[in-house]
């Protein structure tokens, strides 16, 4: 069940930022207890199944900064839903749709959050209603103190995420995820805590359940104010990952003096977004899924396709394929992939609800 009160783990959390931005030692970082749902894990229970009970995660809530972003979202979407308990035959229906879709899960080095939405938006009506996302949102997305990502656990090239996200639903007391980079949660009921498990979860994340109409995540634009102005010229800088844009600015320091006031508001920034205007128009999901397709097939043979040196880099690759330049010889099979992909993805996302 969702916890409507602030857990201790966030009072942790922002004790690590702070600690971060103050570059203090006396601040005992280290020394402090695992977050709670690093907790050791009991062997995953399936539905019905009171033999091993599971005890139920209690998710984060979010900051008081990540409800009121530019974007006017609903207040009620920053409120963990209630989700009802799934019949067997509502599960069985919700993993055989994860698993005839064929999401990707050989190329995931992004877009989980597409991922994620298209599972969502190929669900029956009367399945998008009982489920959720399970957010894990690390550090680096929260703070510019802090860029410790996610990592998958026992992987030898392991992405490195700012945030994952997964589909969520509940079944008896348990909260469960289906996420196409776990095989495993296509097949059978997988616990939010098996789950967890997989990755290497940084100190101070936050984990949440939100509505599933949430799209995607972006850590806040520096606001201009933490900027020097400079007269001469314009500068845009990237400070970590986080998009920072502004008139006539200078490199933000790598060390500044913050006052409080800075400080809380460089804390747990980031707005979530539906998908809906520019994305939709754009097609981001569907491009982000056919480019992930495309990836798996150049990783398995790239025939000589000059594109096998971008598929470290999921947007440069995004970018050659949906690029209006010339496409060598070799690659024009990936390139015909992918526009055929984005097709059959659009006709997924736009087509009639069952």
């Amino acid at each position: 069940m969702a916890s409507n009160s602030r857990p201790w783990y966030s009072i942790h959390a922002r004790r690590v930022y702070l600690c971060a931005l103050l570059a203090s030692s006396a601040c005992g970082v280290s020394g402090m207890a695992p977050p709670r749902n690093d907790r050791p894990l009991d062997p995953a229970a399936s539905v019905g199944d009171a033999a091993q009970p599971e005890p139920p995660i209690i998710f984060d809530s979010l900051p008081n900064g990540m409800k009121s972003g530019e974007n006017g979202l609903e207040a009620e979407f920053h409120t963990p839903p209630t989700l009802p308990s799934l019949t067997v035959a509502e599960v069985d229906e919700l993993l055989r749709t994860a698993r005839d879709l064929g999401l990707p899960s050989e190329y995931i080095k992004s877009g989980c959050h597409d991922r994620a939405h298209l599972l969502w938006l190929a669900l029956p009506t009367s399945l998008r209603a009982k489920v959720g996302k399970v957010w894990i949102l690390s550090p680096s997305v929260l703070t510019l103190a802090v860029t410790t990502p996610i990592t998958i656990k026992n992987s030898q090239d392991t992405p490195r995420w700012g945030y994952h996200v997964a589909v969520a639903y509940r079944a008896g007391d348990a909260t469960y995820v289906v996420d196409s980079t776990v095989p495993h949660s296509l097949e059978q009921s997988y616990s939010a805590r098996k789950w967890l498990d997989e990755y290497s979860v940084p100190y101070g994340s936050l984990t949440v359940l939100l509505r599933p109409e949430l799209y995607l995540f972006y850590s806040n634009i520096v606001p201009e104010k933490y900027y020097k102005k400079v007269a001469d010229e314009d500068k845009t800088d990237d400070k970590r990952g986080v998009r920072a844009k502004c008139e006539k600015c200078e490199k933000f320091e790598e060390a500044p003096v913050l006052s409080n006031t800075t400080q809380k508001e460089l804390m747990n920034t980031g707005e979530f977004f539906k998908y809906e205007g520019l994305s939709q128009k754009e097609m981001f999901l569907e491009k982000a899924v056919a480019r992930d397709e495309v990836a798996a097939s150049i990783l398995r043979d790239s025939a000589g396709c000059e594109w096998s040196s971008l598929v470290s880099k999921p947007g440069a690759l995004l970018d050659v394929l949906g690029g209006a330049g010339e496409v060598p010889a070799a690659c024009k099979p990936f390139a015909k992939r992918f526009s055929e992909r984005i097709s059959h993805w659009h006709e997924v996302v736009s087509g009639p609800a069952k």
